[in-house]
């Protein structure tokens, strides 16, 4: 294959014409041209649905029969998209040739090719204006194409929910996997809906009012909007009106700030038929293009594409925002000195390894700030694929997560703070209390003189009150740990953890009659350490809660559930549950009882509460009056695990 030289591919079954063709052709590239020529059709399509055309610019089909040669060229352009091809024809000159000629024309355009050629008028100048023109036709549709993809994987890709809709109608014409994740329903069902049936249904007459400017750019602003289940979301929405294939659409981001709420509260030339052709693809190009940078212009991101070699072509207004300067100081490799020097070095590996692998790389980074100081950042980006299978560019975001690691690391102080502070008051109040119950009790045992009844009656009171006191220290401490402390998730038998925690329990309740049922295997992965407080507590009230029974009654069972979920159920013949009965949510210092029935000081079941939630688990609790009770705890994906 001779780099420069133009590779033509002949279809034509009459010998003379052929050679007419070959003629017009050496004349009009000279040693410029080389020519491939099928003297059968059927030999044509069979090597054309074959063979990738790769080594072919351009195509000249004349076959005898012009539904024949149209029948070709349907079935070429179904397997080469983007090959110039060109229909010949036969129209003899006289009255009614412009006619027929301009009615070939119409058909071979209708079949898929890019011209007609008349071989009647076949010269050199008319087939090298033909074959430009065919050519530069191809280049235009094939610069839409690569703009669509473009355009398509930044709408697919983007981490944000993104829409199109009518602004007449409200309804929805387009939608990205990301607005499906986050709102339910099916792309299908979401492409059936309009933006009413998204909003609280007091804000439509508002949302209405808002859209009656079509053309208006508008920034965000709060909105109610509902998910498939039911969840109300507030978000905020940033839309300006967009123009794809003529129609008048509105691009939608919504930003989920529902967290925050809760809170706080993006060849005119010379044949005229052609020109309007060329311009008209150009148009949709450009239109191609429009979509793209007015998506990447709305997003409240760094929106950025790369080269292969990780040379930046394009930054959205966001990065200018956020850095300052002008495009000729960050495109290209430009951007390095934005970076900070310890993080540049992983950002590279990253790109490196993602394009060896041809797939989405990701990261944090820090990124220097117009104003000074450093922004970190979240990275996400992913290759385009060109025609040919090879990576073409990379497109990407970056998410700004300063603010978020900066309450990240308050959260941290903050806790590392009220750990020390937990120990301080707990060390403050026991040594009062130690000194309190230890006179306490020498004055009870008659250490320092004898005492009457009535002031052993009230020591008695003082030093119940103090272990007391200091149980309740105690279990508070056990509450804070149990939070804040990391998970070490191990794999282990639930049932046989549950007999350990049983044995354990029933010891504090000596004489204690008792039928205990824990039998079978389940085996689950967490905090073992952690669930055996879990079981202690629940069967410890088991335990005091059926005081009253001749024999305590206690059963531990265990089922699976779908997507990996364990339930488990603890269930006593004991008092029940006080009605009416509403689940209390177990926090700290609610009691089922009062103190003057049954001993405690309600910090059990809050932190059988904290453990299961830990482990991505509910905690459940039923039963009526003396009926007994039944607490059902679920576990899942444990949060913070190693």
């Amino acid at each position: 294959m001779n780099p420069g030289v133009l590779r033509v591919l002949l279809v034509d079954e009459d010998v003379d014409q052929a050679a007419a063709f070959r003629d017009a052709l050496w004349r009009a590239y000279a040693e410029r041209a080389e020519l491939v020529h099928f003297v059968r059709c059927v030999d044509a399509r069979e090597a054309l649905v074959r063979d990738d055309a790769s080594g072919v610019d351009i195509a000249f089909v004349g076959c005898r029969g012009a539904e024949i040669a149209l029948g070709l060229v349907r079935v070429v352009r179904a397997r080469h998209p983007l090959l110039p091809l060109v229909v010949l024809v036969d129209v003899p000159a006289g009255p009614g040739a412009q006619a027929a000629i301009d009615d070939a024309d119409i058909a071979a355009l209708h079949a898929g090719a890019d011209d007609s050629l008349n071989r009647e008028a076949l010269d050199a100048a008319t087939l090298a204006r033909v074959a430009r023109y065919a050519l530069e036709r191809a280049k235009s549709n094939r610069r839409l194409l690569e703009s669509e993809q473009r355009y398509r994987a930044l709408f697919e890709a983007h981490p944000l929910p993104l829409w199109l809709y009518e602004p007449g109608s409200l309804r929805i014409v387009d939608v990205n996997p990301a607005a499906v994740e986050k709102y339910g329903w099916s792309r299908e069902e979401l492409l059936g809906m309009t933006l009413r049936d998204l909003r609280d249904p007091a804000e439509i007459p508002a949302l209405e009012s808002a859209l009656v400017d079509p053309d208006a750019i508008r920034q965000g602003r709060p909105w109610r909007h509902r998910t498939r289940s039911g969840e109300e979301l507030m978000v905020y929405t940033f839309g300006r009106p967009v123009e794809i294939d003529g129609r008048k659409l509105r691009l939608v981001a919504p930003v989920d700030r529902t967290g925050e709420y809760r809170a706080v509260e993006a060849l005119r030339q010379a044949n005229e038929l052609l020109e309007r052709r060329v311009a008209a693809r150009t148009e949709q190009l450009e239109a191609s293009e429009r979509r793209y940078r007015t998506l990447a212009e709305l997003a409240p991101q760094v929106v950025w594409s790369a080269d292969n070699d990780g040379r930046l072509t394009y930054l959205n207004r966001a990065w200018y925002a956020m850095v300052g300067g002008a495009p000729p100081d960050w495109l290209g490799l430009g951007w390095f000195a934005a970076v900070h020097p310890d993080d540049l070095e992983d950002v590279r590996k990253s790109f490196f390894e993602a394009r060896a692998g041809a797939r989405p790389m990701q990261g944090k980074r820090r990124i220097r700030a117009r104003e000074g100081g450093w922004r970190t950042t979240l990275y996400y980006a992913a290759p385009v694929p060109g025609p040919a299978g090879r990576i073409d560019q990379w497109i990407g975001v970056d998410t700004d997560i300063t603010e978020l690691e900066r309450n990240r690391e308050l959260i941290e102080q903050a806790n590392a703070d009220l750990e020390a502070f937990s120990y301080a008051v707990s060390h403050d109040l026991r040594a009062p209390l130690h000194v309190i119950q230890g006179f306490s009790e020498a004055l009870l045992n008659g250490e320092v003189g004898s005492v009457d009844d009535k002031a052993r009656e009230y020591l008695g009171r003082v030093v119940a009150n103090t272990q007391k006191m200091g149980q309740l220290i105690q279990d508070i401490l056990r509450l804070s740990r149990v939070t804040r402390e990391p998970l070490d998730c191990s794999d282990f038998d639930m049932m046989v953890l549950a007999r350990e925690a049983m044995a354990g329990a029933q010891a504090r309740y000596p004489g204690r009659a008792l039928a205990f049922e824990a039998s079978g295997s389940h085996r689950v992965r967490a905090d073992r350490r952690l669930l055996g407080i879990v079981l202690d507590n629940l069967f410890d009230n088991a335990l005091k809660f059926s005081a009253r029974q001749a024999v305590a009654r206690i059963s531990f069972a265990a089922r699976a559930l779908a997507h990996g979920v364990s339930e488990f159920e603890v269930r006593d013949n004991g008092v029940g549950l006080p009605a009416p009965w509403r689940d209390p949510g177990f926090g700290s210092f609610q009691r089922l009882h009062s103190g003057t029935e049954f001993p405690g000081n309600g910090i059990g079941l809050a932190t059988v509460a904290r453990i299961v939630r830990r482990h991505g688990g509910r905690l459940e609790a039923e039963g009526a009056p003396e009926g007994g009770a039944s607490f059902r705890f679920t576990l899942a994906a444990p949060e913070g695990a190693r």
